[in-house]
C-alpha cells in the first residue's frame, strides 16, 4: 500500500483495521513512528522491512523503544513484523527462544501491560528459567519488583535451579526475595547458599 513511500514519516493505523498486509510499508525509509491499535491482530511479512528510520512503535498501547526495535529487527530466524504479530496476539506460534526474549523485553519496559503480564503468569514456569539461563539479573529484578509471579510454591524450585546452574547473583536475589516477601518455614533453610 505504501511500499517505498520515502516521504511518509508517521503512521497511525485506525481502529477499523484488523490486518496490515504483506510489504504494506516496505522501504518507507523516512518512517519514524507507527501506532498500531488493539484491533490489528495480523501483520504481514516484510510489512516494515527496510524502514531504517523507525524509532517508535506503539502496538496495543505497548511502547517499543528504539533499542527494542533494533533488537527485534536483528533476530535471525524471525522477522520484525512476526514479532509485532506476536505482540498483537501472544498465541502466534514461533520459537520459544525468540518469543520468550521478546516477551521479557516487553515486560521489562512495560510491566503494567495486562496482556503481557497475563502471558508471563500463564507461562512463568517455562519462561523464568529462560532468564536464569541468560543470567539476566536486570529482568529478574523487574520480576521481583513486580511481585506477582514468584510464590511459596515455585520459589524454591527456582532457587535450586539457580544453584544447580551456578547463577550466584540471581540465587542471592531470589533468596533475599524469599526472606523479605515470602518467609521461611524452617530457619535452617536460611543458611542454604
Amino acid at each position: 500500500a505504501f511500499r517505498n513511500c520515502s516521504s511518509l514519516t508517521s503512521v497511525t493505523i485506525p481502529d477499523s483495521v484488523t490486518k496490515i498486509g504483506y510489504e504494506a510499508f516496505y522501504g518507507c525509509s523516512s518512517l519514524t513512528s507507527v501506532t498500531i491499535p488493539d484491533s490489528v491482530t495480523t501483520i504481514g511479512e516484510r510489512a516494515f522491512e527496510d524502514c531504517s528510520s523507525l524509532t517508535s512503535v506503539i502496538i496495543h498501547k505497548i511502547v517499543l523503544t528504539k533499542e527494542m526495535i533494533e533488537a527485534f529487527q536483528n533476530y535471525h530466524d524471525v522477522s520484525f513484523p512476526d514479532v509485532l504479530t506476536m505482540i498483537a496476539d501472544y498465541s502466534v506460534k514461533m520459537s520459544h527462544e525468540v518469543k520468550y526474549d521478546a516477551v521479557w523485553k516487553i515486560f521489562s519496559n512495560c510491566p503494567d501491560d495486562e496482556r503481557t503480564a497475563a502471558y508471563v503468569k500463564k507461562n512463568f514456569s517455562k519462561m523464568f528459567p529462560f532468564l536464569l539461563d541468560r543470567d539476566d539479573a536486570e529482568t529478574v529484578q523487574k520480576v521481583l519488583d513486580f511481585g506477582k509471579f514468584l510464590t511459596k510454591r515455585n520459589i524454591d524450585k527456582f532457587i535450586q535451579y539457580a544453584i544447580d546452574n551456578k547463577h550466584v547473583e540471581i540465587q542471592v536475589m531470589l533468596t533475599n526475595y524469599k526472606r523479605e516477601k515470602i518467609g521461611y518455614s524452617d530457619p535452617a533453610k536460611k543458611l542454604k547458599l
